[in-house]
Order: C-alpha cells, then structure tokens, then sequence
C-alpha cells in the first residue's frame, strides 16, 4: 500500500529534526528552496550587457595586478 504524502512528509521533517535537531534541519531544508523571481531577467540590471571579451580583460587585469604585489 501507498503512504500518503502528508505522511511522509511528517515522518521525513521528525527524522531530519532527530538526525540533526530543529536547526541544522531547517538549515537543510533551506538548501532546496526554489527562491522567486526570474534571476535572469533580474541580473541584467545589476550586471548590465558584459561580452565574454569583458570578462577575460577584466580577470587577466586582476591577474596583472596580482602579480604585481
């Protein structure tokens, strides 16, 4: 017979909380979090229109300067 999911949903959450305490559990929980909105869409207002061109000549002057210290 089929468990229902409620059921292993409570039985899952009293495990966690035994295995790891109140917590720890949440904490792990949190991992799986889907989060809201469109990241995507949100990150090119933060980041703007950056070419993988940008990318490279900004980490080879972080390179440079490195070196330089």
């Amino acid at each position: 017979m089929t468990r229902p999911l409620a059921d292993i949903n409570r039985d899952g959450h009293a495990a966690l909380v035994r295995a790891l305490g109140v917590v720890d559990a949440f904490r792990f929980l949190r991992q799986f979090d889907t989060g809201r909105g469109d990241y995507t869409a949100e990150r090119h207002t933060w980041i703007g229109e950056v070419s993988l061109d940008d990318l490279v000549a900004e980490a080879r002057e972080i390179d440079a300067q490195r070196g330089a210290e």
